[in-house]
């Protein structure tokens, strides 16, 4: 999403930074920044964040959230959804390896405009409607950690891995150009299909919403296209 600081300031009354440091705090909290021309920002917005950051207000409330900064009282009000999320603040320090104060973390609630509830030892979150992502725990842990920075996650050094034996792979990859030499042709098929028995729950394509159960209608596939373009080639 493309928007410029000029746009942005109109959403508060307090004077914003500097466009290379807006770049700077969106990026410290999971935005890429793909370019800077000028007074304008390219904003890349992830598709879990595209129902709330997709438009100028959207964009606005999260700077505002991320520089604890107030907007205009026109773009306060926020409507919440209608699905909310028990966590406790223990699971959100187990998610991030934290000890965060419950203060702390409450007040990332009020940077979202999170609706916020207390049963016993857990917060009951409601999300602004747009925020469709929030889901599960994880999604709260998740968005306490970018406000609030994942520079405060401590460092902990990863296992060391064993090393895997690469014969059998090697053996593959050599087995594969012996064919192409004898003239095959490597090609790869999608892993999904129209129809089959084991249907995914989040399709990347709703037109092939099923795992496939056969390698033949991808080789089909790509041997058509394969024929049209000979075809071209040698018309």
């Amino acid at each position: 999403m493309k928007i410029t600081r000029t746009t942005l300031q109109t959403y508060f009354d307090a004077t914003l930074p500097p466009i290379d440091v807006l770049a700077d705090a969106f990026t410290f909290h999971t935005f890429e920044i793909d370019g800077i021309e000028g007074d304008e920002l390219d904003i890349k917005v992830l598709p879990n964040r595209a129902p709330d950051c997709n438009t100028e207000v959207g964009m606005a409330r999260q700077l505002s959230a991320i520089l604890d900064l107030p907007l205009k009282s026109d773009y306060e009000q926020v409507e919440q959804g209608t699905t909310s999320v028990r966590v406790s603040l223990a699971q959100i320090n187990n998610r991030l390896g934290l000890s965060l104060e419950a203060t702390e973390v409450e007040d990332v609630f009020r940077r979202l405009r999170f609706g916020l509830s207390k049963d016993g030892d857990f917060y009951v979150v409601t999300a602004p409607r747009e925020r469709t992502d929030i889901e599960i725990p994880e999604d709260i842990a998740e968005e306490v950690g970018q406000m609030l920075g994942y520079d405060r996650v401590p460092e902990v050094e990863l296992p060391k891995i064993e090393t895997v034996d690469q014969a059998r792979y090697r053996g593959i990859e050599r087995l594969k150009d012996v064919l192409v030499a004898e003239g095959y042709t490597e090609v790869s098929v999608q892993s999904f299909s129209a129809q089959g028995e084991v249907e995914l729950a989040n399709p990347l394509d709703k037109t092939k919403p099923f795992m496939r159960a056969s390698l033949k209608e991808g080789l089909e596939q790509a041997f058509d296209v394969a024929k049209k373009y000979a075809a071209l080639l040698y018309a």
